[in-house]
């Protein structure tokens, strides 16, 4: 997709120098029900200062700032550019999950000064970022094999699970064969157990869900079942999951 500035775009700077120019063509594609850096680059045509850029998002997309600026965005090397130098301005991209285009228009506002701070130059500027939809599997599971060792170990297992969705809500793991083990899950009455950190595994997030094996249970290895349920969306799922426990 293209970033670039509207038709009515030249009309409300000052001329032809002396004014922020948007170099990117190819704008950071952002996945729907994340929240994402998109990097605007700009060049100088003439000497100016303080840049300041904000922006609007459309049909649920918002955008935000560094918390070293506020309110707006600004260059990343100070807010005066020098006559042809570029630098870049940072816009932090919000996209609801059910976001079902294929890319968004925010409307940026651009103000500046020429390099003795008198005169003043703004101008509205149209870009689209393009927006992508996860598909695949929701997560993963990291921890396929486990281990205990009575003489170290006080019978507790944990597997670990990696988010690849922008998130999966109301994770609960349940048992569905034991192998002829008394597992204990901490959630429920121990019928199920959800991740350590809370309930929501979200994309790049690693969290693990822990069951409990009585001390003393014979040495062997057991292959075990689970069954993993979750939302996504309004869709509630569910997955087998399979572990294969070693007790030395």
């Amino acid at each position: 997709m293209v970033g670039v500035a509207s038709p009515a775009a030249a009309a409300d700077g000052d001329g032809d120098r002396g004014q922020p120019v948007l170099m990117d063509q190819d704008l950071a594609a952002v996945m729907a029900g994340t929240t994402s850096w998109v990097n605007l680059v700009w060049v100088a045509d003439g000497g100016i200062d303080g840049v300041k850029v904000t922006a609007k998002g459309k049909d649920g997309v918002t955008v935000g700032y560094s918390p070293t600026t506020g309110d707006h965005a600004g260059p990343m090397q100070g807010y005066a550019m020098a006559d042809l130098s570029i630098d870049t301005t940072a816009l932090q991209v919000t996209v609801p999950e059910n976001f079902d285009q294929k890319q968004v228009k925010i409307d940026l506002d651009v103000e500046w000064t020429d390099a003795e701070g008198r005169q003043r130059g703004r101008r509205s500027i149209l870009i689209k970022i393009p927006i992508v939809h996860h598909t695949g599997a929701d997560w993963e599971q990291v921890d396929t094999t486990a281990s205990l060792d009575w003489t170290t170990d006080n019978g507790w297992v944990d597997v670990r699970f990696a988010g690849l969705a922008p998130r999966s809500d109301d994770m609960q793991m349940w048992l569905a064969d034991g192998a002829g083990l008394e597992v204990y899950l901490p959630q429920d009455g121990s019928q199920w157990s959800g991740p350590d950190h809370d309930a929501l595994l979200e994309r790049n997030e690693t969290d693990s869900i822990r069951f409990y094996i009585e001390p003393g249970t014979p040495a062997g290895t057991y292959p075990m079942e689970f069954r993993m349920t979750w939302t996504s969306g309004e869709e509630m799922k569910e997955l087998p999951v399979s572990f294969e426990l070693t007790i030395n």
